[in-house]
């Protein structure tokens, strides 16, 4: 029987298949009359009864329409669900207690709420109850403290009919960071409601009154957000790690979303789904079904196309499109990973190009140094190493680390810049100093995500909030805490499996050696690249192809009046003197020497007398 039932207005309850829930809107706050079904006891099917079923079966949970995570579900099955499996006699002797808190963490997109929907189907609980954290604050005095009272009513009442044979009820927090965060972390105001939330739903799971009929659902991508009271023992103490899925995992995931096409006969013979999860490094659950769809509109399109191209063949026009191989690859390059190299940030650190020099100049040494961090990581010889690359401005040091990040072949490529960071930040984010700061923290966070990732931190001096140059080595930096933020994460240890590199760039090696983020501190090794020579500047003009000969080349250099070049600078004068010369009679454009004259004095190249 179904029954409406006063209710919170921020819960949306599973109603079985074929049930028409009506929802109905009442009192002083939007929503807070909302009404849900109460689902009938099934005296001959109970939880435990059908918990010990799955036990036995022993089989994958893929055939509930979940992949990749069998190790999450059986932690989740032994800690949680196994107590409330056995003789109640034996838990008794055994002082068993119930884990009544769960939280599923990781980045978007990994199933963390599908594993929290599936739960209650698969364990024969009631519907679970799924809140979205920020629908619980009202703006009401009191409202938001009874909105999570309201949502223990259900569970207390039946706690009272039935005692220790009350069905299981289980209450998922969707987005919980944002009702639970840290008790006086926010604002005046915002606090006490925050801090009067946290206080309440920690009352509820193990305060006087605690039931034991209940168990607390927490999903949340920034659990460093959560009140750390929130994670002891009695509370949300299983915490349960829901990360990017392995090659197996892609594979459970991609035969989920292929499983139709394939019984139906429309996914072509060529299609190698595990060659696909061997693809799909660092794809996301949701991804993956992202590039299933992307897949799938190839192979519409090509069908459209050939009916049109056939319409007067009605059996040619009349089947059905087939997915093939090819499509998966397009869709490859449709639906990157969020959690993927950043490729097109990279590109953009080096927007000359990379030019290789002779194995015995500075350059290569260090170019072959950092590729010795880059091999030490993938080959597993360590968790987490940095290198610091300094040189003075415009010698390269930016587009040597970038060059490396592309050809590590990682999985994971992220870019910090002082630049994007503060660009991105909200009006009201605070200082500068605690912009970077929270940005430093997310980023590394996110990088540990993944097994082996790199992040490339380019001119930390900027990030610290200290000038360019070693002009002032006794100035203090602008940004101490982004500074001391930065110096503990890179001596942070990863979780296991995860690998961690972490390229920085700076133009300040004595002021950060003074700060402690120089190699013999926090960091690791350092490498050090210098301004070209006089004839590694002529090879690397000749190179790039700004001019014909090494003769014009040479005597562009010698103009410079110069022992050494930046090469960055001499690169951009040469592209903007190639861009105002004259096209020769066969279409090739080179530099003209009156081109190059004005250009030097634009851009300063040229050593002053």
């Amino acid at each position: 029987a179904i029954k409406n039932q006063k209710q919170n207005p921020a819960v949306r309850a599973a109603a079985p298949p074929g049930t028409k829930v009506e929802l109905k809107k009442t009192g002083p706050a939007a929503g807070a009359g909302n009404t849900t079904p109460e689902v009938a006891d099934e005296a001959k099917s109970s939880s435990q009864a059908h918990l010990a079923r799955m036990f036995e079966d022993g089989s994958s949970f893929v055939e509930h329409g979940v992949g990749g995570l069998d190790k999450q579900f059986g932690d989740i099955f032994r800690r949680v669900f196994a107590s409330r499996m056995v003789n109640k006699d034996v838990a008794r002797r055994l002082g068993l207690q119930h884990v009544r808190g769960v939280l599923l963490y990781g980045p978007p997109g990994t199933g963390k709420t599908l594993v929290a929907r599936q739960l209650g189907k698969m364990l024969n609980a009631h519907p679970p109850k799924i809140v979205n954290g920020p629908e619980i604050l009202q703006k009401f005095v009191g409202q938001s403290e009874e909105n999570v009272r309201m949502l223990f009513e259900d569970a207390e009442k039946e706690a009272r009919q039935r005692g220790d044979n009350s069905k299981l009820h289980i209450i998922v927090f969707d987005e919980i960071d944002a009702v639970m965060k840290a008790r006086g972390s926010g604002g005046a105001t915002a606090s006490i409601v925050h801090d009067n939330v946290v206080n309440q739903l920690l009352t509820k799971l193990d305060g006087m009154n605690a039931l034991n009929n209940v168990l607390i659902v927490g999903i949340t991508n920034r659990k460093d957000l959560l009140d750390p009271a929130l994670l002891r023992p009695g509370r949300l103490e299983l915490q349960v790690e829901v990360g990017l899925p392995d090659a197996t995992g892609r594979a459970q995931i991609l035969r989920i979303h292929t499983d139709s096409m394939a019984k139906e006969g429309l996914l072509g013979e060529c299609v190698n789904v595990d060659d696909l999860a061997k693809e799909t490094v660092n794809y996301s659950g949701a991804e993956l079904k992202g590039l299933v769809t992307a897949a799938t509109s190839y192979a519409l399109t090509r069908h459209i196309k050939a009916s049109q191209t056939f319409a007067s063949d009605e059996a040619e026009s009349a089947e059905a499109p087939v997915v093939l191989m090819e499509d998966f690859m397009s869709a490859l390059t449709e639906v990157p990973p969020a959690m993927g190299a950043d490729a097109a940030t990279l590109e953009a650190m080096r927007p000359n190009g990379y030019f290789a020099l002779d194995d015995s100049s500075a350059h290569k040494h260090a170019e072959t140094s950092i590729k010795t961090f880059v091999k030490a990581l993938q080959d597993g010889t360590t968790d987490h190493m940095s290198c610091l690359i300094t040189g003075p401005p415009g010698s390269g040091k930016t587009a040597l680390a970038a060059t490396a990040a592309l050809e590590s072949d990682y999985p994971y490529v992220k870019v910090v810049r002082a630049d994007t960071v503060i660009a991105n930040a909200n009006a009201d984010a605070g200082t500068t100093d605690d912009v970077i700061t929270r940005s430093l923290k997310a980023s590394f966070e996110d990088a540990l995500k993944s097994t082996l990732s790199c992040l490339v931190i380019d001119a930390v001096e900027t990030l610290v909030g200290v000038a360019p140059g070693d002009a002032d080595e006794t100035r203090a930096p602008n940004h101490p805490k982004a500074t001391a933020t930065l110096s503990a994460l890179l001596q942070r240890k990863p979780p296991a499996g995860r690998h961690l590199l972490v390229l920085l760039t700076s133009s300040s090696p004595k002021t950060l050696k003074r700060l402690g983020l120089a190699a013999g501190g926090v960091v690791d090794g350092a490498v050090h690249v210098p301004e070209l020579a006089v004839d590694q500047a002529r090879d690397v003009l000749v190179a790039s192809g700004a001019f014909a000969s090494s003769t014009q080349a040479s005597s562009a250099v010698a103009s410079l009046n110069r022992t050494s070049v930046p090469i960055k600078p001499l690169l951009s004068t040469a592209r903007l003197a190639r861009a105002t010369s004259p096209e020769s009679p066969d279409g090739v454009r080179v530099v003209a020497p009156s081109a190059w004259a004005a250009c030097v004095d634009r851009t300063d190249l040229a050593a002053r007398a």
